[in-house]
């Protein structure tokens, strides 16, 4: 899923945790990953493309970073040390993007019943 460059009363996407995390995850289940839009994130009021704790907090998984990417990761990482960004939003981004990596057992590719029998058509 991809978050918009969208605002919903004022609000941008990429920052509003009500519809990021409430609606989305919690009202409609959604368990995928939210990608930002490019440097959406730096369009939520008060945050710059380098500085934008608000949009982990808000539920988005992954920046979409065209500008600066070192200057946003050393930021994330200085707001994760000193508290400002909490380590739980950042461990949920972890869980996700693991759990969407690693199929559960019997799911995996070679254990499909066509896996390797493929006949020219």
């Amino acid at each position: 899923m991809i978050a918009s460059f969208n605002s919903i009363n004022g609000v941008k996407m990429h920052g509003d945790e009500a519809l990021l995390t409430g609606v989305l995850r919690e009202e409609m289940g959604f368990g995928g990953l939210v990608v930002g839009d490019l440097n959406g994130h730096g369009q939520v009021k008060g945050f710059t493309v380098t500085d934008c704790a608000q949009s982990l907090k808000a539920g988005l998984d992954i920046y979409m970073v065209l500008d600066d990417r070192k200057g946003l990761i050393d930021t994330l990482v200085a707001q994760v040390r000193d508290g400002t960004t909490n380590w739980s939003a950042r461990n949920r981004r972890r869980y996700r993007s693991a759990r969407l990596r690693s199929p559960p057992a019997g799911r995996r590719p070679r254990d499909r019943i066509r896996a390797g029998r493929l006949a020219a058509t």
